[in-house]
């Protein structure tokens, strides 16, 4: 697919990549002061995508468009390249047992199930069918896990840069996604908030990489894109598809009376 013409470049890339840092066993800094500041990032990554995460799986506020190629393309894409990195973390939180794993590889989660949502909603076959770990019908997508595995498994530096990476290889993708090609409104409302959530990921791996001591120099996005990342503080709430769960009339389960705003919750997506 035309969106990986740069996947040799960043496999290279990403095999040549020169790392120092702890070995396997050693543990991050795991200081009061440093452990709440992490904290304090992850949930904001959190709540930041969680917000807008329901309405990602409920889209009906949006109008049904036509598919282009580039568009359907896109889906497939970033149907396994969530998934990619969700099995990469859930692995390495394994491995490592750093909680940034863990937290992050709940989130990407939820990420791939936006996704998914998108392929329901236009009657498309799921490239991830019975997705078993860290196999992966995308070819490219397969060899740049193989890549990333093998790296991360070096040192826990090596795990955290390779974590820092794939935010970064997702926030370049979903930009020139956005940018090249996709245009259909609830295709868009998802990607953005996928991109926000990377960004959000992305300044917590940075953090936690320089309580080891090291930095993460950007490889796909510029440096001026990386620096403008790292000084939000990413509390944005994203962009609303104007069906938000408001005080507004609505058909819901309240405890109130008829179509008020009752304080029961509802089932399904939406």
């Amino acid at each position: 697919m035309k969106m990986f013409k740069k996947v040799f470049v960043i496999v290279a890339a990403i095999s040549s990549l020169s790392l120092t840092g702890c070995s396997k066993n050693e543990d991050i800094n795991n200081s009061n002061e440093s452990i709440a500041e992490v904290e304090a990032l992850l949930k904001t990554a959190n709540v930041a995508f969680t917000e807008n995460f329901r309405d990602s799986l409920c889209l009906t506020g949006f109008a049904l468009e036509d598919l282009n190629e580039f568009e359907l393309d896109a889906l497939y894409q970033m149907r396994e390249e969530e998934l990619m990195a969700h099995d990469i973390y859930f692995q390495l939180y394994e491995l490592y047992q750093y909680r940034v794993f863990d937290q992050i590889a709940k989130s990407e989660a939820k990420h791939a199930e936006a996704v998914k949502s998108l392929l329901i909603r236009y009657e498309l076959t799921d490239p991830a069918v019975n997705h078993e770990m860290g196999l992966f019908n995308n070819s490219t997508i397969q060899e740049l896990y193989n890549t990333l595995m093998n790296k991360a498994r070096l040192s826990g530096v090596d795990a955290l840069t390779v974590g820092a990476t794939i935010e970064d290889v997702d926030i370049f993708d979903l930009k020139n996604l956005l940018t090249n090609g996709v245009d259909n409104a609830d295709i868009t409302y998802v990607f953005q908030n996928l991109l926000k959530g990377s960004e959000n990921h992305m300044r917590a791996f940075v953090k936690v990489l320089g309580m080891q001591g090291s930095e993460y120099t950007p490889q796909y996005i510029t440096q001026d894109e990386f620096d403008l990342i790292l000084s939000s503080s990413g509390k944005g709430k994203g962009n609303g598809n104007g069906n938000g769960n408001g005080n507004g009339q609505g058909n819901g389960n309240g405890n109130g009376q008829g179509n008020g705003t009752g304080t029961g919750t509802g089932g399904g997506n939406c």
